[in-house]
């Protein structure tokens, strides 16, 4: 099975993850072997209302879904 190469986001991107609106704090790229893409753990700053403030840590490859404004 081929799959499309990810887009990972920047910091300070805004971005919709799991039907909430965050901001990219921080991205750390990290390989688990020499034979496979990249991994990329992204660490997200909640914007809705009733989470503001709080941080979520994905990895982005895993996530579905992903929104890019």
């Amino acid at each position: 099975m081929v799959t499309q190469p990810q887009v990972v986001s920047e910091q300070g991107q805004l971005v919709q993850i799991r039907q909430r609106h965050y901001i990219v704090q921080d991205v750390w790229p990290g390989v688990i072997k020499p034979n496979l893409s990249p991994m990329h753990r992204v660490r997200l700053a909640a914007l809705d209302d009733n989470q503001v403030g709080e941080t979520l840590d994905v990895i982005w490859e895993h996530e579905v879904a992903l929104g890019l404004p």
